[in-house]
């Protein structure tokens, strides 16, 4: 063999074996978390964000508030929500005041079907909460005018570019 050809073997060689020990150095050193396992790490909160995985609307359970002076808003809504497949567990008034649709508030455990159910209130506003532990709730606003049809509030999910997972959470899809 020529040396031309045994220096051309060994910088390969080299090339390879650098590659090689980088490679596992990059794998061992990988620090994400492994999303099926639900590892977060630190102080985030783990939220389910596959859309695949939205609860039926019958398992999603709602509370309805009136943020408005309009006598009947909650019942109305709540009539409607039920309409359309929602198990709605409480109606009321509320002192909070909004002025858009809706408020949708919900929790880590309700990520996804907070979303879905904000998704029948035309302008609707979310509020996600961190330490919330109760059922989905809705509080109709001013701007509340009807409950979106399934067929309207899918359509407005589809439009949906991607769900990120709020500040101090991490997504386990």
């Amino acid at each position: 063999m020529r040396f031309a050809r045994v220096r051309a073997f060994v910088v390969v060689c080299v090339l390879v074996l650098v590659a090689g020990v980088a490679t596992w150095i990059a794998i061992s050193k990988d620090t994400q978390g492994d999303g099926a396992s639900g590892a977060c790490g630190g102080d985030l909160i783990p939220i389910e964000t596959d859309p695949e995985k939205i609860p039926p609307l019958e398992d999603i359970e709602i509370v309805v508030l009136n943020g408005t002076d309009r006598d009947g808003l909650a019942e109305t809504a709540r009539n409607q929500l039920e309409e359309r497949g929602f198990t709605v567990v409480e109606s009321d008034d509320t002192e909070a005041r909004v002025d858009k649709s809706a408020e949708v508030t919900y929790g880590p455990d309700q990520y996804l079907a907070g979303l879905h159910v904000k998704s029948y209130f035309y302008r609707g506003a979310e509020n996600f909460q961190a330490d919330w532990d109760k059922p989905v709730t809705v509080t109709v606003g001013e701007g509340f005018d009807q409950v979106l049809r399934t067929d309207e509030a899918l359509r407005t999910w589809s439009h949906a570019s991607s769900i990120d997972p709020p500040k101090g959470t991490c997504s386990v899809d």
